[in-house]
């Protein structure tokens, strides 16, 4: 580099200058010093803006993004008029992603996103809704998930958009939205199992708060296996209870408990479930020493609470209130005749 310098300032307009260049090329490039070149060399400011934008997309595209981000920053400060702009700020973007730097990241793509459609505006899309649903900007995400929906052309997008969509209309209470989209989630083939199993359980939360039995299938089928099979298994008991199958809500009980053990917040729910079923069949004394054990084993404040406010409710059962007597004080009321 140092003779570079000496034959490029001595011989400006002389062929071994363009011809050294030659040799030296991809090191200026290389340390971005393609700038103020020797009119000889024969670059125009296109050419340069060409070649320093391909050196630095060349270290994203191979995922070498902590040496490819200072190079494409600086392609962007260096050229902002090149058409190549959009393509930086993408790669740029994707690569602060992938480093972590997460509000530059999003600072990049989202100017690619609010830019007229492009090759990378579908990819772009992807990480900016990724992005914001990560931060819990649920009503950004969203958006950005249904323009997803809109534009994509390759089917994994569509996939992602609906899912992403599913996802934050749960987050803001949009359960009608939900239920719109987990068919279609469930009808797709490329639907990742972890997927299918968020959507159909998202369905049965949204059906038991609507229409219980008609969360029955997906309830059968998460209590089968899987994260939630000990959740679902007691919401089946439950629905069996209130349809008036106290005995069957009793047994299924009884099989979760021996399933899963008693250690878990879903147990606990299902201890007080089972003093439900027993009082549905008048059984006061199973009901308070169900209760009663629960309190005596579960150190946890709010099972503990659960525990007292149960044990007052049984203690009104056990003693009702005596009837009115027909007498006060000792003294009979007869009715006042009518005769004078």
């Amino acid at each position: 580099m140092t003779l570079w310098g000496q034959i490029s300032s001595k011989y400006p307009e002389d062929d071994v200058t363009k011809d050294a260049f030659l040799l030296v090329e991809p090191l200026l490039i290389e340390r971005g010093q393609l700038d103020n070149l020797p009119e000889v060399v024969g670059l125009s400011d296109d050419d340069i803006a060409e070649k320093t934008y391909a050196a630095a997309q060349e270290l994203a595209l191979s995922g070498q993004c902590s040496a490819a981000i200072p190079k494409l920053t600086q392609f962007l400060t260096n050229h902002p008029q090149s058409i190549r702009v959009l393509a930086a700020r993408f790669h740029l973007g994707q690569c602060q992603f992938e480093e972590g730097a997460l509000d530059e990241a999003l600072n990049a793509l989202e100017q690619v996103v609010n830019a007229p459609l492009s090759d990378y505006h579908e990819s772009a899309l992807v990480l900016v809704a990724t992005l914001r649903y990560n931060r819990n900007e649920w009503t950004e995400a969203l958006a950005h998930y249904q323009h997803l929906e809109q534009v994509s052309e390759l089917k994994r997008h569509v996939l992602e958009a609906r899912i992403g969509i599913m996802r934050c209309s749960r987050q803001l209470g949009d359960g009608d939205t939900v239920l719109a989209y987990v068919d279609p989630i469930l009808a797709d083939a490329e639907t990742p199992e972890d997927i299918r199993l968020a959507a159909r359980y998202n369905r049965a939360l949204l059906l038991l708060e609507r229409d219980a039995d008609q969360a029955l299938s997906d309830l059968q089928w998460l209590a089968e296996d899987g994260p939630h099979a000990e959740e679902a298994s007691h919401h089946l008991a439950s629905i069996q209870l209130n349809n008036g199958d106290a005995p069957g809500a009793q047994a299924a009980i009884f099989a979760q408990l021996n399933r899963f053990g008693g250690g878990s917040e879903w147990a606990h729910r299902s201890f007080f479930l089972l003093a439900d079923a027993y009082l549905a069949q008048e059984d006061l004394f199973q009901a308070r020493t169900t209760i009663e054990q629960l309190q005596a084993n579960v150190d946890v404040p709010w099972v503990q609470d659960s525990c007292l406010d149960y044990l007052d409710r049984l203690t009104q059962l056990e003693n009702p209130p005596s009837p009115p007597d027909s007498t006060e004080s000792g003294t009979e009321i007869t009715p006042q005749s009518d005769n004078k």
